[in-house]
Formats: C-alpha cells, structure tokens, sequence
C-alpha cells in the first residue's frame, strides 16, 4: 500500500508536467496529438527518474530498466495517442482538448503502474 501511494505521488507530479506542458503546447504551437507526444515525454522522464529513486528504490543497472522504460512508454504513447485522436473525431471533445487529455491520462495511469512496477522490480540485475 505505501509503495501504492508513492507511486500515485510521483505520477500526480509527472501528471501536473505532462497535462501542463500539454496546455501550453496544444494552446501556442501544435494540434492534439504533437502536443500529447512531447508533452508525455516530458512526463515520462519526470516520472522515471522519480519512481526509479524514491518508489521502487531500483538498485539494478540502468541500462536495462531504461531500454524496458522506452520500450513500454513507447506503447503508452502510441495507446494514448490513439485514444486522443479517436477523441478528437467527436465534436464534443475536439473544443475540449482538457478534458481529452485527462481521459487519456486516466486510462494509462493503471497501464503505468503495473509495467513500471515490472520494470523495477522484476528485470535482472
């Protein structure tokens, strides 16, 4: 359960990163789907570096657990984008780019935890 709340902590830091840059983003310079790629990417190396520290507490070498963190961003990524622009075919969510990216981001969180945890704590030394 600690290690739970932990890791909703550092997602709700990594999260304020990805939906804020989002905003920015989305609002100045690019469509939906550009402004989701960078901003959760950002995000993600936010939330790597902070539960890699401080909620799993990963000793292992980093090469590993970077190239399994690339590898399972890379599939949120392309999930999540899949799902904004699904959203975006809607006239209700395309004026509603805020709350597109919090349903994106809802759904991913579960998808998050249990591949982050995998990363952490059961790839080898």
């Amino acid at each position: 359960m600690k290690q739970l709340i932990k890791f909703l902590c550092s997602g709700s830091i990594a999260t304020l990163v990805d939906y804020g840059l989002f905003l920015i983003v989305f609002i100045h310079f690019f469509p939906p789907v550009i402004s989701h790629i960078l901003s959760f990417s950002c995000g993600w190396v936010v939330n790597f570096s902070i539960q890699r520290k401080y909620v799993f507490k990963s000793k292992k070498k980093i090469n590993a657990t970077i190239r399994l963190g690339i590898l399972f961003s890379s599939l949120g990524l392309l999930f999540s984008s899949g799902i904004l622009y699904g959203l975006n075919l809607f006239p209700f969510f395309l004026n509603r780019q805020y709350l597109s990216k919090l349903i994106v981001t809802g759904i991913l969180t579960i998808y998050n935890f249990f591949t982050t945890r995998y990363i952490f704590t059961y790839v080898k030394k």
